[in-house]
């Protein structure tokens, strides 16, 4: 069951939890704007990894707009044992797969 949310001491009832509202809390990121096949023609970046084995991708697509996406590398079932990710790869269409999931889940972030 979920309880909602409460950020910087507002709490958001379950039912007032939509996309709107979280963009709002979470500081004015959007979603995206180009379709996947836009997408998989740009070039990724490794920004970081974060702990518990996420590694986060830069996308870069042709009209320069960036977006982030989040692959958990510590999910052996979904990467494998012996997952080897690039730093950079000149097209995204390599991480074609955790894009697609990314659109599908709501959880492609455009940060410019």
């Amino acid at each position: 069951m979920t309880t909602g949310l409460v950020h910087l001491g507002v709490r958001f009832p379950p039912r007032q939890l939509n996309q709107t509202n979280l963009i709002n809390i979470y500081g004015g990121i959007t979603m995206i704007t180009h379709d996947l096949k836009t997408i998989v023609k740009g070039f990724a970046i490794l920004d970081c990894v974060k702990s518990g084995g996420i590694a986060v991708y830069h996308i870069t697509v042709e009209d320069g707009t960036v977006y982030s996406l989040d692959i958990d590398l510590s999910d052996k079932h979904d990467v494998g044992e012996t997952a080897t990710f690039m730093s950079h790869y000149d097209k995204a269409l390599i991480l074609m797969r955790w894009i697609r999931r990314a659109i599908d889940n709501n959880e492609l972030y455009k940060i410019s």
